[in-house]
């Protein structure tokens, strides 16, 4: 469960990095996270790929009808999408330098990309 949660953050963060608006980044969260996942795991060939499988792993698990070794391979899965996920996320993030270490304000920034200067 842990993983499908990590799965959906990471998702998010990914989405996020890319989209400029909140209504935009959660619009096509849930719509990724809601819609196309829960799409794919309707195709029997890969439904035991995808990290749903992870969510539907605690009766099974407790019940003793399925081993651990069937959640396996949805695990690994989740887990290297994941990393991917993140590793997307984390490098799209451009913060920009400035000299004493803290942001410009946005009125400065765009001051300074119009003029070439800063505005006094």
């Amino acid at each position: 469960m842990d993983c499908a949660l990590a799965f959906a953050v990471a998702t998010v963060a990914a989405i996020a990095s890319m989209l400029r608006s909140v209504l935009a980044a959660v619009g096509c969260s849930l719509g990724v996270l809601l819609g196309v996942l829960p799409g794919l795991a309707a195709v029997d060939s890969i439904r035991s790929w995808t990290p749903q499988a992870l969510a539907q792993s605690a009766d099974p698990l407790l019940s003793g009808k399925e081993g651990l070794d069937a959640y396996v391979l949805p695990a690994v899965v989740a887990v290297c999408l994941t990393v991917a996920l993140l590793a997307v996320a984390i490098g799209r993030v451009r913060i920009p330098a400035s000299s004493d270490g803290a942001r410009p304000s946005p009125s400065r920034r765009r001051s300074v990309q119009r003029t070439g200067k800063p505005k006094e």
